[in-house]
């Protein structure tokens, strides 16, 4: 090719390109419903009822998924969609104090706050400079044992 030739077929390949890339972006939708794959443009365009608390695109962003991820989701990758999507939801709130738990993390924080004291039951203080015993407790071991022995 000559010098002329060599910038005008440059310049012919991107104008080409561009109208392509053009055409491709604008029929996107078409070219896509006719191969048969679903598309998130469809299901993110605006609600039918306007009302912000549909949760229309949440259910067909789902069911996009289900329908075109490469593997069959099994229940428990369900479950954890369910409750991300929750979870995202809460934190979008803005609030440190709000907080979404699984049934299996609420389980486990309960156990860990839950409370329990365990001993003989007495009450102690200080008397003369000395611990010592001041009254046993209701319904625990000590109690018991100064009612057998005629103790109040």
């Amino acid at each position: 090719m000559n010098r002329l030739t060599r910038p005008a077929a440059f310049t012919a390949f991107a104008v080409i390109l561009t109208v392509a890339a053009f055409l491709l972006g604008h029929y996107e939708a078409k070219i896509l419903q006719v191969c048969g794959i679903s598309t998130v443009a469809r299901a993110v365009g605006s609600s039918e009822t306007g009302n912000p608390k549909d949760f229309g695109l949440l259910f067909a962003i789902r069911d996009l998924v289900d329908e075109n991820w490469v593997t069959a989701l099994d229940k428990d990758k369900e479950q954890e969609m369910v409750y991300g999507s929750v979870r995202g939801m809460l934190k979008s709130l803005g609030d440190q104090y709000t907080r979404f738990m699984d049934p299996n993390a609420f389980k486990n924080m309960s156990i860990e706050t839950k409370g329990e004291l365990g001993g003989i039951g007495i009450q102690i203080g200080i008397r003369n400079q000395q611990l010592t015993v001041i009254a046993p407790i209701e319904d625990t071991p000590s109690l018991a044992y100064a009612e057998t022995k005629g103790q109040k």
